[in-house]
């Protein structure tokens, strides 16, 4: 049907199934009551993956312009059906399109890049930590913020930046050299888990605590590859050893509220007093009705002797 479309009938083709894709998504979603069954997830990723491919099947889109492509399509899908994987991903495509876009004013850029990405990621974090106006993007909010905290500590990061300095950059180091500001970035590898951890404990915010554990293994995995201490087997057995009796120990200390913090989980205790609370109110209300009925030819019951497997007497 379209090979009289030339070398562009493969571009057409899944253009085509891109929008057709995206059709039915709009019609399951509205009509067949599908949101968020899976149905939905899946059309929308065909959808943009065809639109994708149909724009780089020739190879001609650069790394910008397939960073803004991705940004506008997930953003879009993030805002219009609540998507929270597609609202990582378009916050990280922003990351890129920025990253992309400052690179292009030569050297200088290059070597600024790093902290004018960590201020990037910074200012998104600060917006998207807001409480929004709209409950329903709360989910969405939340993925931006995550991967705005992810992406403030992977810039300053030692190993990120010289990796990506000489892959893509050209920076061919030396033995013994090595990048401009070493210092600094050392210092944000080591310091930026431990300040989202303190923040998280002084905010009691869970979020920020729990990316600066998981940044804790960061630290040490990018202290692993450039200073070999021990075996790579030993400093994990060692490392996770470390990390059950740590966690084990807070479980225990916190089965008992501890200046504000707990190992309960308190979203369960919360829904299970609302639900007391609502059966007392619909108890109360309906406590009060009186139920008349008419048992004027109702079939009444009595008189009888009978009970029992087997016994006799009148019924």
């Amino acid at each position: 049907f379209l090979s009289s479309a030339g070398e562009d009938a493969t571009t057409v083709m899944l253009t085509f199934f891109a929008l057709v894709a995206y059709g039915v998504l709009e019609f399951i979603i509205h009509s067949k009551n599908h949101y968020k069954s899976g149905v939905d997830d899946a059309l929308m990723w065909m959808s943009g993956i065809f639109i994708i491919v149909a724009f780089n099947f020739k190879g001609s889109f650069s790394y910008l312009e397939n960073s803004i492509l991705i940004f506008v399509l997930t953003a879009f899908f993030a805002l219009r059906f609540l998507n929270m994987i597609m609202s990582a991903i378009a916050t990280a495509a922003l990351f890129a399109v920025i990253f992309f876009s400052y690179i292009r004013f030569g050297e200088f850029a290059k070597a600024t890049a790093p902290f004018i990405m960590m201020g990037v990621s910074l200012l998104i974090y600060f917006l998207s930590s807001k409480k929004p106006e709209n409950k329903y993007y709360e989910n969405c909010l939340l993925m931006t913020e995550i991967i705005s905290l992810a992406g403030i500590y992977i810039f300053g990061n030692h190993f990120v930046v010289r990796e990506l300095s000489e892959s893509m950059f050209n920076l061919n180091l030396q033995e013994g050299q090595n990048i401009p500001f070493a210092w600094l970035f050392w210092i944000f590898t080591v310091s930026i888990p431990l300040v989202y951890i303190a923040r998280g404990i002084q905010k009691k915010d869970v979020v920020l605590m729990r990316m600066g554990l998981i940044f804790i293994a960061a630290i040490v995995f990018t202290v692993r590859y450039y200073y070999h201490v021990l075996p790579a087997e030993t400093a994990m057995m060692l490392g996770g050893l470390i990390m059950i009796a740590i966690a084990y120990s807070l479980i225990k200390y916190l089965k008992e509220p501890k200046y504000g913090f707990t190992d309960e989980e308190q979203s369960n205790a919360n829904s299970f007093a609302r639900k007391q609370i609502e059966s007392l109110i619909i108890a109360e209300t309906f406590g009060q009705t009186k139920i008349e009925t008419n048992t004027g030819n109702a079939t009444e019951f009595g008189g009888g002797s009978g009970g029992g497997g087997g016994a006799g007497g009148e019924f």
